[in-house]
């Protein structure tokens, strides 16, 4: 196997150009549900990954190749079970390793239709579930949804790793001259990776948290009566204690879900805002990321990653928010002191957290990376981009959390976390932020939903039912609008921000 990677690397080395095609190719293998299990893929589009980056391979292509081969070997897999899985579970490998569909079976019915998604990063079943979705006739139309929304992040999953360490391998020389010339200390990066650790640690336990809490458990009861988070008059107390809970939404999951948010990003907030008062221990690691993210720039990873930015500006993500305001407002036209109260909480969280973000900017005076022709202005904790993108998805994800069961919202917040990570990334990509600012902008951000989401909690009743006839014709009309709104706003603001973030 070891011999078969290195040739196959060293044969890629000497024909660049076959790089995309060969990632595309092997990604469409190891997404057979025939040979997928057997075929080693991950290793090989590792190797792959490296040489891309070594070469400096467009890391777009890239990605794009690895989509479509996955997409497309997913796609023949669901067809080959929804048509000819009969012979073909009679012939090898499947009539030697049966387990392997009871397998896919198992898990497709734990986790239904998100098994497409979460398969994806499962090794062993990941060649195995869209074989066993088109076994078990899951609709077409949504298999392929499913499967074009999460193919994104399976590339980036897979392929960065790899191609980010062949890059890095084949730039040490410049690395560490840059890492000389800003002198990073030892022991300060230290502190920072443990700070970080730290940070990550107290996510994973609030996450894990949130999701031991579940509606069956007593104490999920308790909490929700002493923080006064049910209501006798909803009947959601008696509701709780149903044994087909599981499968209707309950309204007292979100509120409780934004204490627990409000507790962790709260505290979280205020630890980093102190380390950054007291020495500002992140400063080693703010600036070793900074460096990496520069080592890998090109001119078609700059383009996607200003119009990943520019999604993230206030003025954007406020225009977005009006079609949201409609369907909100319409939502509830039975009930429009609810209708008031819901607009206002969501309008003032965002002003809130412009007001908050500008009054931090202007008290801790942080001086921004100079890595732009034209740097910008403003100081630089926190990201302003990292703190609006944070707050509004956020809020997004909670308000259509309610209409769910409590064991599919993780999945919605997940979804959710994706463009405010990638806004995150972007603005240390385009060397406008320090790791630093954004981590606190997305705190903020979480900490001003949080709040918005708890005061709204204690507003109005639990039992508000927002779902009136042909609520499925307003959701579509309000993604067209948001769509069309989006598109108008990077197309007309593009030019501009490319001249705005021109690097060094």
């Amino acid at each position: 196997m070891t011999e078969l990677l290195t040739d196959l690397s060293d044969w890629l080395s000497l024909n660049p150009q076959w790089i995309a095609i060969t990632l595309a190719l092997t990604a469409f293998v190891e997404s057979l549900a025939l040979v997928g299990v057997i075929v080693p893929g991950v290793a090989i589009l590792y190797a792959i990954a490296a040489v891309a980056g070594a070469l400096g391979a467009p890391l777009p292509l890239c990605l794009a190749a690895m989509m479509a081969g996955a997409v497309c070997g997913d796609l023949f897999s669901f067809l080959l079970g929804r048509h000819a899985h009969q012979p073909l579970l009679q012939r090898w490998p499947f009539r030697q390793h049966p387990q392997w569909i009871e397998r896919g079976e198992s898990f497709f019915h734990r986790r239904g239709n998100f098994s497409v998604v979460i398969g994806r990063f499962i090794g062993p079943l990941r060649p195995m579930i869209p074989f066993v979705a088109g076994m078990l006739q899951m609709p077409p139309r949504r298999f392929v949804l499913l499967n074009l929304a999460s193919a994104p992040v399976w590339a980036a999953v897979y392929l960065l790793p790899g191609y980010l360490l062949g890059h890095l391998g084949a730039n040490a020389g410049q690395l560490g001259a840059l890492a000389d010339n800003t002198a990073i200390s030892p022991k300060h990066l230290h502190l920072g990776l443990l700070s970080a650790a730290t940070v990550l640690l107290c996510v994973i336990t609030l996450l894990l948290l949130q999701r031991w809490l579940t509606p069956k458990r007593p104490i999920y009861r308790q909490l929700c009566l002493r923080l006064r988070l049910s209501s006798r008059r909803s009947g959601l107390t008696a509701h709780m204690t149903e044994p087909n809970n599981a499968r209707h939404p309950d309204h007292t999951a979100a509120p409780l879900a934004a204490v627990l948010l409000l507790l962790g990003s709260g505290s979280l907030l205020l630890l980093l805002i102190l380390s950054v008062i007291l020495g500002h221990p992140l400063q080693s690691l703010d600036q070793t990321l900074s460096l990496l993210l520069q080592l890998i720039r090109s001119e078609a990873l700059d383009r996607l990653m200003i119009n990943i930015t520019m999604f993230g500006d206030g003025l954007h993500l406020a225009l977005l928010s009006l079609p949201l305001f409609a369907l909100l407002w319409w939502q509830a036209q039975r009930q429009p002191k609810v209708a008031a109260q819901r607009l206002l909480h969501w309008a003032g969280a965002l002003l809130l957290v412009m007001l908050l973000t500008q009054l931090l900017k202007f008290g801790f005076a942080i001086d921004r990376p100079t890595l732009l022709i034209q740097p910008l202005n403003s100081f630089s904790f926190p990201s302003g981009h990292s703190a609006n993108s944070s707050l509004f998805f956020t809020l997004l994800a909670f308000l259509l959390a309610q209409q769910y069961p409590h064991r599919y919202r993780w999945m919605l917040y997940a979804i959710a976390a994706l463009p405010v990570l990638l806004v995150g990334v972007s603005r240390i990509y385009l060397g406008v932020h320090w790791f630093s600012d954004v981590l606190a902008g997305w705190l903020l951000g979480l900490t001003v939903c949080a709040a918005a989401q708890v005061s709204l909690a204690y507003r109005q009743p639990l039992s508000a039912e927002l779902r009136p006839p042909q609520l499925g014709v307003a959701r579509l009309l309000t993604s067209v609008a948001a769509v069309l709104i989006s598109a108008i706003y990077l197309i007309s603001r593009i030019d501009g921000a490319v001249i705005r973030y021109l690097p060094l």
